[in-house]
């Protein structure tokens, strides 16, 4: 793979795949869309971010949808009234582009999973365990100072299981083996409104980088939020206003004239 490149460089192939109605967007939402919190609850959702969503969807006959480690009720609550396509829990959950919840017939995490790390996360204030159902997640932004010890305690813990670790942005998230964005992705590429387009998705994280992968795989460009050299994504871009700015190029891009270049 060629050095990560600045996202100026996309703006020629962005233009000319929406004047062929080639385009398909898929988006992170926590460190993408809406910049981190200290809970996922307190998330500061940016002026007009839904009506930029509702207008980009359209414009792209339907081929946009949020691919998320949160679960499909939480993403919906932060886009209602909006009805997208959606991913939740790492590719475990997906809606329509009707808001429809389409079922997974996925396990639940095991009780005493659940159980043993919330005892282990409250010998470190600070730490907190968000419950999924069908995955669990120890969130540590406020206690730092665990993640080797939390590391090595959830590997023991699901030594042998049919589960997996994966690391994210100040948060350890335990998930089916099977579950990862790239798959969420594939999932939806395989509908009417994606099928045989060109795929962009933007991420900001660890847990992105299936999604990278993939989107490479098809000639799409990935895009990482936050310039890093241990990525597998293609192009880089600086900060959550920054992919606001883009999406809003994307927008209001028209075959039918020529687009302003922007600096994101």
């Amino acid at each position: 793979m060629s050095t990560i490149q600045n996202i100026n460089r996309i703006e020629l192939g962005v233009v000319k795949l929406l004047s062929q109605n080639k385009l398909a967007i898929f988006l992170d939402i926590d460190g993408t869309l809406i910049p981190h919190a200290n809970h996922p609850n307190n998330i500061i959702v940016p002026k007009n971010l839904k009506f930029l969503l509702y207008n980009l969807r359209n414009k792209l006959n339907g081929a946009l949808a949020l691919i998320s480690g949160r679960m499909v009720k939480d993403i919906q609550n932060i886009i209602n009234p909006l009805k997208l396509s959606v991913s939740g829990i790492h590719g475990l959950e997906y809606t329509n582009e009707l808001g429809e919840y389409l079922i997974n017939d996925i396990e639940p995490i095991p009780l005493y999973i659940y159980e043993k790390l919330f005892k282990f996360s409250k010998n470190y204030p600070g730490s907190f365990i968000e419950k999924k159902n069908i995955s669990v997640a120890l969130h540590y932004r406020n206690a730092p100072g665990m993640e080797k010890k939390a590391i090595t305690f959830i590997n023991r813990l699901i030594c042998g299981s049919n589960l997996k670790l994966l690391k994210g942005n100040k948060v350890l998230e335990l998930v089916p083996k099977n579950s990862n964005k790239g798959n969420a992705i594939n999932f939806f590429m395989k509908k009417q409104a994606f099928s045989n387009k060109i795929p962009i998705y933007i991420g900001d994280d660890v847990t992105d980088e299936y999604g990278f992968e993939f989107v490479n795989n098809l000639g799409g460009y990935s895009i990482k939020v936050g310039y890093e050299n241990n990525t597998l994504a293609n192009f880089f871009i600086k900060d959550t206003k920054s992919v606001i700015k883009f999406l809003n190029f994307v927008f209001f891009c028209s075959k039918k004239i020529r687009c302003q270049s922007l600096k994101f």
